[in-house]
């Protein structure tokens, strides 16, 4: 009988073993013109072994890296896997507390950076004051799969305190699936960011997060995508004494934090502090957000942002909670657009601003604004923009005047016009308002072919026909061409003319 290969502790065929399977076989004796078969049969042969080699060692590297399910409990599959190589299946989830199980946060984080999680895993955070020397880097490889929570009723028991450092951080390229529970205190002088990622992804922060004297409180950078939404005033995200901004994406990034609550954003030196800040072609959407207090305004969109805001409260922009005021009330705003920026707020309110409720620079959009939304109690005014289009499609001229200038055309100077295009037997009107009620209208009729002055919606007025060059007054009951009065023929009072040259 053929000798079988056998593998060793290595993985590989012993080498006698192959000699004298090799000697025992007829194939192997030469003369018997069978050496192009015995060459096929080592090698199938040795292709075999090297099969079986690496089988085994994927088995052995495989015995190295428990799995949850190697364990009786969850717990001791926790307190095992520490450090060490585990497995989390798909459909398992494991809780590593602190302080029973490890210390600290990044303790944690240490203990499971190897884990291969395909269920989920909680970090859970027991209440208490919790000082970090640095800030928290969340850059695990499944990290779409794990959860750092605190206490997710209130907030302000589980509190991380972080002094010249930014607070959480998910790294460039990676994912989190969630931060919630905490109250996270920048200590001392205002610096740094809260929560916040650089081209990472946060699928949840919150609902039940306080973020308080950050200079930034909550921010995507640089193409980063972070939600931070809530449900209701009683379940949301609040950021609070900010110094720049309070929610901020900057540079193609995202951010959702619909039902956020923003205040008291202030860097008095620097003339800043925004609630919620989009810009470089960012968008936030914050449906139902409360931004209130904040040093300049509580919604910026600018430099080809958006913003959709609806059912917001914007209030008391340019005036903080302890009542210090913006020495520059004419900066101020509720909501504010620059620089391309746009921003929707329909059904939203637009209350108590020490400057004016909405502001742009003329080359941005609010939509549903005036009109749309309630304004009320805004000290300089509710608008202070230059040019708008408003929901209706029309274009609104709201501060100075609208210049048409000529310019030369091929070394002559060029024409202006302003042009009204209307339907055939329809009306081009101008009209004169005063706080939105017309008072005074110029309107041609195409129809008829008159031209009409007249004070309320084109009733009454002095009417001129274009096709016969009267003038009539409609206000007649019997229409009346206007006379000049016939001279005498002698001049009265002896008046004289006399030409100067």
């Amino acid at each position: 009988m053929q000798a079988q290969p056998t593998i060793s502790e290595t993985g590989i065929t012993h080498t006698a073993e192959k000699t004298a399977s090799s000697a025992m076989s007829p194939l192997a004796v030469p003369g018997h013109g069978c050496s192009l078969r015995q060459n096929d049969a080592n090698e199938a042969l040795s292709r075999s072994d090297l099969v079986a080699a690496v089988s085994q060692a994927l088995q052995q590297k495989l015995s190295d890296a428990p799995s949850v399910v190697d364990f009786d409990t969850p717990s001791h599959a926790v307190a095992k896997g520490m450090n060490r190589h585990l497995i989390v299946p798909a459909g398992m989830s494991l809780t590593v507390n602190i302080p029973s199980d490890v210390p600290t946060i990044p303790d944690a984080l240490s203990a499971i950076a190897s884990w291969e999680i395909y269920g989920s895993v909680i970090i859970q955070v027991a209440d208490g004051n919790y000082t970090l020397p640095a800030s928290i880097i969340l850059n695990h490889p499944y990290g779409d799969h794990i959860s750092l929570v605190g206490n997710t009723i209130y907030p302000s028991k589980c509190r991380l305190r972080f002094s010249g450092t930014n607070g959480i951080e998910v790294s460039m390229g990676s994912h989190w699936n969630s931060v919630n529970g905490f109250e996270l205190i920048n200590m001392g002088k205002k610096a740094n960011l809260g929560i916040f990622t650089y081209g990472g992804q946060i699928n949840a922060v919150g609902p039940n997060v306080i973020v308080d004297n950050f200079y930034y409180g909550i921010a995507a950078l640089n193409g980063g995508r972070l939600s931070a939404n809530g449900t209701s005033e009683m379940n949301r995200v609040e950021v609070r004494n900010a110094g720049d901004v309070g929610i901020w994406a900057i540079s193609h990034s995202f951010v959702s934090a619909n039902y956020a609550y923003v205040h008291d954003s202030v860097d008095a030196p620097h003339m800043l502090g925004g609630g919620l800040v989009a810009e470089f072609a960012s968008t936030i959407v914050a449906n139902n957000a409360i931004s209130a207090h904040n040093y300049i305004a509580n919604i910026i969109s600018q430099s080809g942002s958006a913003i959709r805001a609806w059912n917001g409260v914007y209030d008391s922009a340019g005036i903080l909670t302890n009542q210090v005021r913006n020495p520059n009330p004419r900066a101020v705003a509720n909501v504010i657009t620059n620089s391309m920026g746009m921003i929707e707020i329909f059904g939203s309110t637009l209350t108590h601003s020490l400057g004016f409720g909405d502001m742009s620079d003329g080359t941005s959009y609010i939509f549903g604004g005036a009109g749309s939304s309630k304004y009320y109690n805004n000290i300089l005014g509710n608008t202070n923009i230059p040019v708008n289009i408003g929901n209706d499609g029309s274009m609104h001229v709201n501060s100075g005047s609208l210049s048409i200038d000529a310019t030369k055309v091929n070394g002559t100077q060029g024409s202006t016009y302003f042009d009204q295009n209307i339907p055939k037997g329809k009306s081009a009107i101008t009209r004169y308002l005063t706080v939105g009620t017309e008072i005074w209208r110029q309107q041609w009729n195409e129809a008829d072919r008159t031209m009409t002055w007249s004070m309320g919606k084109g009733g009454n007025g002095l009417i001129y026909d274009a096709r016969s060059g009267q003038v009539m007054l409609n206000s007649l009951k019997t229409q009346t061409d206007i006379r000049a009065p016939a001279l005498p023929s002698t001049n009265p009072g002896g008046i004289k003319l006399r030409l100067y040259q």
